[in-house]
């Protein structure tokens, strides 16, 4: 069993979880990931790590303190191929503001029309009433996609990096991990509660499904395991920097 703590079951699903007496023995939040991850994505995670994990917690109760750490990090979101204006908006919201576009994007969503429909957590909203961000720096997963000889399959290479603080309100805000394709298999947190600097980082889990890809050839799905910042409402972009991964 790999021994995890709550600041890195972003990489696990929170269902494969349970507690039990022999987890306290690394205090009252351990938890111990069963017996139960695919075997070939389970034989690759543990080729790439120790026997366990480590990790620091370090707790914040300057409220300053916290929101200064906070607003000193980004999120990053791809600039979309028919980017019009200086707005982004989610998809629900392009219906009404430009149905051409919204019918393009919509299109994604083809096979998978329950999506559409699945509430958010927190923010009370539905999935496509939000905007996607990744705390990971793209160039980070580009990086691991040419490590694994599938650089071929990153076909995103510009992205608007938003500052929290300034282009993203938090409280607007919830960050989501999963394991799997499943909505089951999916946890969201407060993204004012996340200390967003430290998702800057390729899961464990993204480096394993890399390989996997590579090892057997199939379609890559870049942001496998990393968690997302969903965003409720638009974002402007008017002052957002762009950039570009090499």
């Amino acid at each position: 069993m790999t021994r995890i703590t709550p600041d890195n079951f972003a990489e696990f699903s929170p269902d494969l979880w349970k507690h039990s007496s022999e987890a306290n023995k690394f205090g009252e939040n351990a938890v111990v990931l069963p017996e139960k991850l695919s075997v070939d994505l389970k034989n690759l995670v543990k080729n790439q790590q120790d026997s366990g994990y480590s990790t620091e917690i370090i707790q914040l109760s300057d409220v300053d303190a916290q929101e200064k750490y906070q607003n000193n990090c980004y999120v990053y979101h791809r600039v979309p191929d028919n980017m019009l204006g200086s707005t982004l908006y989610p998809l629900n919201q392009l219906k009404t503001i430009n149905s051409d576009l919204y019918k393009l994007y919509a299109e994604g969503y083809r096979t998978r029309q329950k999506l559409m429909q699945t509430q958010v957590p927190v923010l009370n909203c539905l999935w496509n009433d939000t905007l996607f961000f990744s705390p990971t720096h793209p160039q980070k997963l580009y990086d691991l996609a040419k490590e694994c000889g599938i650089a071929s399959q990153w076909r995103f290479k510009r992205f608007y990096a938003c500052k929290i603080g300034e282009d993203i309100n938090l409280e607007k805000a919830v960050i989501f991990y999963r394991v799997g394709e499943q909505m089951d298999e999916i946890v969201y947190r407060p993204a004012k509660e996340v200390r967003i600097a430290e998702l800057n980082r390729v899961p464990e889990l993204t480096r394993a499904y890399y390989a996997l890809v590579s090892k057997k050839g199939e379609d890559l799905f870049p942001y496998q395991f990393v968690p997302q910042l969903l965003y409720k409402g638009e974002v402007s972009i008017s002052n957002v920097k762009i950039i570009e991964i090499t």
